[in-house]
């Protein structure tokens, strides 16, 4: 649908009002209090030449005689985090915010022009978006995830949409990324999976009437969606802690801690 002078108009103010909100949450001058033990690990990560396997900082585990073991599972990040901090201190931690803030405002402002092709309906979409997302805007790694989350959305919403393109291939390299900065890599798989397995159950339910591309089981494209999850997963294990990274996905997901308060 075509819009309008005057819609147009509203759009681009709404839209320049966003990216402000998005700004100042990322300029406001405060700290999240578990920046320092992630600078902490980046220091030493690039004094040692090694991510660590114990935790080298608590006087139980160095009293131990073999260590806490531990699982940097944020080394990437870290390392970052603490060369933007040892290189220009906070105004390298805002630098951080700025950039991440940059990358996730354009991919969400992507992803919803796809799903909502209307550019009020859109703009509204990203309000929306962006005043759940503000809380969360500190330096920490989980900005990473937000953004690679939507990235995943966007290429598996275009693969259900059409065939898709070689940057579809691109995916794999995200998560080599993502599975060395933050955890929460693994809900980028699950919607892979989920991607996958949606068709089989559209069949079993007698709604896959019209479906076509990766939204319908057993086409080409389909078998490309799920070779390229395949893929991804596989990329997940290129990090110094191999399977054992997914060690601390059981970890967090068995604790009752989370639950109890």
């Amino acid at each position: 649908m075509t819009a309008s002078r005057s819609e147009s108009a509203v759009v681009i103010l709404f839209t320049f009002v966003c990216y402000l909100l998005f700004a100042f949450k990322a300029l406001w001058p405060s700290c999240d209090n578990d920046l320092w033990w992630h600078v902490a690990v980046g220091d030493w990560i690039v004094k040692h030449r090694q991510v660590p396997h114990t935790d080298p900082f608590s006087r139980l585990s160095r009293e131990s005689p073999h260590g806490t073991p531990w699982i940097a599972y944020s080394w990437l990040y870290e390392i970052l985090i603490a060369k933007l901090f040892r290189a220009e201190g906070l105004a390298g931690i805002a630098l951080y915010r700025v950039a991440m803030a940059s990358f996730l405002f354009a991919s969400l402002t992507l992803l919803l022009a796809r799903y909502r092709p209307h550019f009020l309906v859109a703009t509204e979409g990203l309000g929306l978006a962006i005043i759940a997302i503000m809380p969360v805007m500190t330096e920490r790694p989980w900005l990473f995830t937000i953004v690679f989350f939507v990235w995943t959305l966007h290429t598996v919403s275009r693969m259900r949409e059409s065939e898709g393109g070689w940057e579809d291939w691109l995916l794999p390299l995200v998560y080599l990324l993502w599975a060395n900065i933050h955890i929460q890599f693994v809900y980028g798989l699950f919607v892979l999976v989920l991607a996958c397995a949606a068709p089989a159950a559209d069949r079993l339910l007698g709604m896959d009437k019209g479906n076509a591309h990766a939204a319908k089981l057993g086409t080409p494209a389909w078998r490309r969606l799920v070779s390229l999850s395949v893929v991804c997963a596989m990329a997940t294990l290129v990090n110094p802690y191999f399977v054992s990274l997914y060690g601390v996905v059981f970890e967090y997901a068995t604790q009752m801690a989370p639950f109890r308060w």
